[in-house]
């Protein structure tokens, strides 16, 4: 796992809450409530800066990590759809607006989701516990049985 996977992951979840409040407030604009569209263009900014903290994080999983170089191109479409994003609403092209919004909602999920596999630990990898190496150096437990991590095994009792 890349250094800097599980801070791209946190970085992702924290853009995935904005994106999903963004939604919110354009609901609440949408439904006729014009103080809302204020804060939409303000979360709509943070937004802009996290996409660009995170494609950093991202280039930094790739590149120096050696890590996968997906998380830094979706991050780097994502920032661009993000721009033209604020573009359309500063327009009042809704029309390309909203179903843009979807777009970027759906692509960071599908972030978050990818993110979740890079960091996720695989268990061949994972090192053994200090104890269960020390059972199989000194050749089991006593009385022949050994405790694994797999459940029990009999060790020169004839099972």
């Amino acid at each position: 796992m890349p250094t800097a996977a599980r801070p791209l992951r946190a970085i992702v979840l924290l853009h995935a809450a904005l994106v999903l409040a963004q939604a919110a407030f354009a609901g609440q604009f949408l439904a006729g409530d014009a103080a809302w569209v204020r804060l939409h263009e303000l979360n709509a900014g943070i937004i802009h800066l996290v996409a660009l903290v995170q494609l950093v994080v991202a280039i930094l999983v790739w590149r120096p990590g050696r890590g996968p170089g997906w998380p830094a191109l979706a991050s780097l479409a994502l920032l661009l759809a993000e721009e033209l994003q604020m573009g359309f609403g500063y327009a009042r092209v809704l029309a390309l607006h909203v179903p843009l919004g979807v777009a970027i909602f759906g692509t960071t999920v599908a972030m978050l989701v990818g993110t979740r596999r890079l960091t996720r630990v695989d268990p061949a990898r994972r090192p053994e516990p200090r104890a269960t190496a020390q059972r199989q150096r000194d050749g089991g437990a006593a009385g022949g049985a050994a405790i694994s991590g797999r459940g029990w095994w009999f060790r020169g009792s004839g099972w």
